[in-house]
């Protein structure tokens, strides 16, 4: 399987949500920590067919942490969509019912780290290796900005409409309740890729 990963020498955002880590399927991370994973990919909507047959991805937004991308379409049913597109990334939001297997798309995506569907599951049923490790280089953290009620009596509350990024030296779970019983942390992974080579699930990592 052909990919374009040994040349990706940038630096890659992967969204990470609190309950991924508070299910058990990853301790908090920190900067500067090595760790393992797939990807799934956010955006499907935003892919159509092209006639270009070379697959690529760039850096169209360092702000958003969005990619352009040709992919080839590696597998898609009605469950999962498979891409190659230099790092192979799958999606659950599949879309693709009049494109084919090695058909291939263009558009913007974004990133985010597997909850372990993939590794418990879909390694085993599609034989797909898309398990990589990465290094983390920096942590963004999504914050609400914190707005005081018309009452006047000081009363603190969150808007949880308008959201503010900080960089943080670890993710950290256990303090989902920090703004506000509706907040739900989530971080962006600033990650380099160590391993161009993805690998398969291993047999202790698979659901029985």
């Amino acid at each position: 399987m052909k990919t374009i990963s040994r040349g990706i020498n940038f630096v890659v955002p992967i969204g990470i949500a609190a309950w991924v880590i508070q299910d058990g399927n990853y301790p908090d991370l920190a900067v500067g920590q090595d760790f393992e994973c797939a990807l799934c990919f956010g955006g499907v909507g935003n892919l159509a067919a092209t006639d270009r047959r070379e697959v690529s991805i760039s850096q169209a937004n360092p702000d958003t942490g969005s990619f352009g991308v040709v992919a080839r379409i590696l597998h898609n049913d009605d469950e999962i969509c498979v891409i190659d597109c230099g790092l192979l990334a799958y999606t659950r939001d599949t879309g693709y019912d009049a494109i084919e297997h090695n058909e291939f798309v263009a558009g913007t995506i974004g990133f985010s780290v597997d909850p372990y569907d993939y590794r418990e599951f879909w390694s085993k049923r599609l034989g797909i290796p898309m398990i990589y490790r990465w290094r983390i280089e920096r942590i963004l953290e999504s914050r609400p900005h914190r707005s005081f009620a018309e009452c006047g009596n000081g009363t603190v509350f969150y808007n949880h409409s308008n959201w503010y990024s900080v960089d943080v030296d670890s993710t950290d779970s256990s303090h989902e309740s920090t703004f506000g019983k509706d907040y739900h942390p989530s971080w962006e992974l600033y990650c380099r890729l160590l391993s161009p080579e993805p690998r398969l699930s291993r047999p202790d990592e698979l659901l029985t």
